[in-house]
């Protein structure tokens, strides 16, 4: 599987606008023969502005017309943030359709971070996990999901292959690319595909790590980018069958979600 991560400085003024974009860089990322391109956090409406989050909100039904759309135009997976609308409440949202434009999961941000996320939105349940290839299944997290080591041990468990991750992490947080996501995807031994904003004082160092904590790629601190990386995941069946930690956890003591 090749991942390309939209690494953008964008903040959107209209629906419109944000679809444009984001056509543009799937396209981009079909052109390199990505088969999943992945949008920051709150993409479509723009990371974190309280009248953005209402004014360019959507349903889960409108923006999967859309996407299904680019989707099937690019033969090309996509996972992108938005505001999602149902009815008078507002969740912090992550829909993820396939190359044939069919909605495989929409999740709701779990943990939601800061005084703004929480008057804001409501949070939402654990991603399902969705099979985008044959061989390859993924689950969503968004942001500070990440900070908490159960939400990537669940996907895990239920059977991620990758853990796909759409942020808006600022630069005071830059540990999070460098230091978190390798992590993650070492004590899990999954793939993890970070996708940040940049500029504004947001980090950016979008990444992918290989289920042994190397990086897979590595994007800029400054700069606007499509970032790509290769999952070859059977090349990582040996070493993700011999590490699997979450068999050994003392359940006794650390009970699992079923």
């Amino acid at each position: 599987m090749r991942i390309a991560l939209c690494q953008m400085a964008f903040w959107p003024t209209a629906i419109s606008q944000s679809f444009e974009v984001l056509e543009k860089w799937a396209g981009a990322a079909s052109t390199e023969k990505a088969d999943l391109v992945v949008f920051p956090e709150l993409f479509i409406c723009g990371y974190l502005n309280a009248v953005s989050a209402r004014e360019l909100s959507l349903t889960g039904a409108d923006l999967a017309g859309y996407l299904s759309n680019i989707a099937r135009r690019h033969g090309i997976a996509i996972c992108a943030g938005y505001s999602e609308r149902k009815g008078e409440v507002l969740y912090n949202s992550a829909m993820l359709v396939d190359r044939d434009g069919i909605q495989r999961l929409n999740y709701r941000k779990m943990h939601l971070w800061g005084d703004l996320e929480k008057s804001l939105f409501s949070p939402g349940e654990p991603s399902a996990v969705a099979q985008i290839q044959p061989a390859c299944s993924v689950g969503v997290l968004i942001c500070y999901d990440l900070d908490i080591p159960a939400a990537t041990q669940d996907l895990q468990r239920r059977g991620a292959d990758m853990a796909v991750v759409i942020s808006a992490t600022g630069k005071d947080y830059s540990l999070v690319p460098r230091m978190q996501v390798p992590v993650r995807a070492y004590e899990n031994s999954l793939c993890v595909a970070f996708c940040n904003h940049v500029g504004g004082g947001f980090a950016g160092e979008s990444a992918v790590a290989a289920p042994d904590g190397s990086f897979l790629a590595r994007g800029s601190a400054e700069e606007e980018e499509l970032v790509l990386a290769d999952f070859k995941i059977r090349d990582w069946h040996h070493y993700r069958s011999a590490h699997r930690y979450v068999d050994d956890q003392r359940v006794d003591y650390f009970p699992l979600r079923p």
